[in-house]
């Protein structure tokens, strides 16, 4: 917009008015003068009506050295060149509010054309540019200084994932407001509108907004999230009435990309149905699941859609733009949870996360059943037992069993040390596995612990019991001899039993070994059968002691020995 200060044309007779030949005149307009209209009067002439503009009334913020001001069109107030010079043309530029002026040197381009310098201004803000002839005023125009972004930084909130920019430029007290809109082509999704704050404390609580620091400066939070599809997101500055801003250059200096959270990594594979547990979900852009309406689903595998999708809690506190700790859910509290695959769902403004295809997003829900053992004990130098166990399908076949991730482990203790030890699970039927122990030492429980896709059944102890491997002799006469045992668990008493006496140990024969005949490992033993011993069919029975106390014998072929004067 322009204005021009328009030129009062008086005529009168110097002598009319009551003045001497050469009175002054104290009411002449600026830029007036006199002219001998004839004898003895003169005539007060004023300068023609002058309107000035320029093509843009809105001029960037860092001035402009060459800012054409153009008369009305079909005046010519500057004349010729030499009429230019002699008229002393300049101009000076006064600020909005200002009390100061700056003045600033004419260039001459036509008659009705000239050529200023305009000073650098600050944004959003007007300066009045007044042309001046012979040191009188000839009119006035007015240009806004256009606000302007120069630089903006962005930094996302490792926890919650929100973003907040840092806007440097001039001008920035006169915006009005700032929004959000997709840049994505084909999203419809509505522009999100920011809400000013009162300062920068109240917007580093707030999960977005925007407060004008100073003039130079304005901080924005934008959300972790938005509605609408992945991809980039402007970020627009809305100037107050009569405020323009600078074109940005380049237009994508605020723009900001979005992208959906994604999963890299579970720390399980499976949880339990009967009890809440915890899973640490390792991602991307996880903060945004904090917002309203978003959050972690399970989804039946089998599923098309959400129908029978389950909520699972993300931990308090647990939540951080790389990872998040799931509490898993239970039967007790959600009836629709049974066991088998789920995939784990993130649900966001973009929608729900894709399946992956891979094992990354799956979970096995599982329902852990009861582990019983076939046999209560295996020999101290490991061995197999059948294990049923309730709530798992084993399969048909063995391929479907190694499918099912089917592990087990056993804690061992062999002297003072106390391991975990895998135990190795063959596959039988349905129900059923081979485990095969390792070594332990007799008197000691191995407690069995299955797991499926890393869920804990409740352990079967398996007991380590003392026995014999192996016989140097096993036929004898009734003249006795020395016996060599090998096995485990080997100290104690020993006994020779008759097989024939059923139950009763009445006629036991005690053939205790002589200390310097007895591994102290219980690795070995050497007996000696008295001459006194009658014909028959006895079994080797050892009570251990010392480190192997407690331990019961397991019976093997090798501990039966046969007394005959017939060989």
């Amino acid at each position: 917009m322009s204005t021009t200060r328009n030129r009062v044309l008086g005529i009168t007779a110097a002598t009319a008015l009551g003045l001497g030949l050469f009175a002054p005149v104290a009411s002449a307009a600026p830029g007036a003068s006199f002219v001998k209209a004839s004898a003895g009067q003169y005539l007060l002439a004023a300068d023609s009506p002058a309107a000035f503009s320029v093509a843009d009334a809105y001029q960037l913020a860092t001035g402009n050295a060459k800012l054409e001001i153009t008369a009305a069109s079909g005046t010519t107030p500057f004349g010729t060149e030499a009429e230019f010079k002699a008229g002393k043309w300049t101009a000076t530029a006064t600020p909005a509010g200002a009390s100061n002026s700056q003045k600033l040197t004419l260039t001459y381009v036509s008659s009705s054309k000239v050529r200023v310098a305009l000073p650098a201004g600050t944004g959003g803000t007007a300066s009045t540019i007044d042309l001046l002839k012979d040191a009188e005023s000839q009119g006035t125009l007015e240009v806004t200084y256009e606000a302007k972004v120069n630089s903006v930084s962005w930094k996302v909130d490792t926890t919650d994932g929100t973003r907040v920019g840092t806007i440097s430029g001039t001008g920035l007290s006169q915006i009005d407001g700032v929004s959000l809109t997709t840049q994505v082509a084909g999203d419809s999704a509505s522009a999100v509108t920011l809400s000013a704050v009162a300062d920068a404390a109240t917007l580093a609580t707030s999960t977005s907004g925007y407060v004008v620091v100073k003039d130079s400066q304005v901080l924005v939070k934008l959300p972790a999230g938005v509605t609408g599809k992945e991809g980039t997101w402007r970020v627009s500055l809305t100037p107050k009435a009569g405020v323009r801003f600078t074109t940005l250059s380049p237009a994508t200096k605020l723009d900001v990309k979005y992208v959906a959270p994604k999963i890299t990594k579970l720390s399980a594979a499976g949880f339990s149905t009967a009890a809440a547990g915890e899973i640490t979900l390792t991602g991307s852009n996880l903060g945004v699941l904090g917002e309203s309406g978003n959050g972690v689903y399970l989804r039946p595998a089998a599923a098309v859609d959400a129908t029978g999708d389950i909520a699972v809690t993300v931990k308090s506190g647990s939540l951080k733009q790389t990872q998040a700790v799931l509490t898993t859910p239970v039967k007790a509290d959600v009836a629709a949870l049974t066991a088998g695959e789920y995939r784990v769902v993130l649900k966001t403004g973009f929608g729900f996360s894709a399946d992956s295809g891979k094992a990354t997003d799956k979970l096995l829900a599982v329902t852990p059943g009861a582990v019983t053992a076939a046999s209560s004990a295996v020999l101290g130098g490991g061995g197999k037992v059948n294990l049923d166990i309730a709530g798992i399908n084993l399969g048909a076949t063995a391929k479907e069993f190694s499918a099912k991730k089917v592990t087990a482990t056993t804690s061992v203790t062999v002297g003072a040390k106390t391991t975990s030890k895998t135990v190795t699970l063959k596959y039988v039927d349905a129900d059923t596995v081979e485990a095969t122990l390792p070594a332990g030492t007799p008197g000691q429980t191995a407690p069995i612990t299955i797991y499926q896709q890393g869920v804990a059944f409740s352990p079967v102890n398996v007991n380590y019991a003392a026995g014999i491997t192996s016989i140097s002799k096993t036929v004898l006469t009734t003249a006795g001899g020395d016996v060599k045992l090998s096995g485990v668990g080997l100290s104690g008493t020993f006994k020779l039993h008759k097989v024939a006496d059923g139950a009763s140990t009445t006629n036991d024969i005690t053939v205790t070994p002589a200390s310097e005949k007895l591994d102290a490992k219980g690795k070995s033993a050497t007996i000696t059968v008295p001459n006194t011993v009658t014909e028959g069919v006895y079994q080797v029975v050892v009570t251990p002691s010392g480190d192997f106390s407690g331990a019961t014998q397991l019976f093997t072929s090798k501990s039966v020995i046969s007394i005959s004067n017939n060989g």
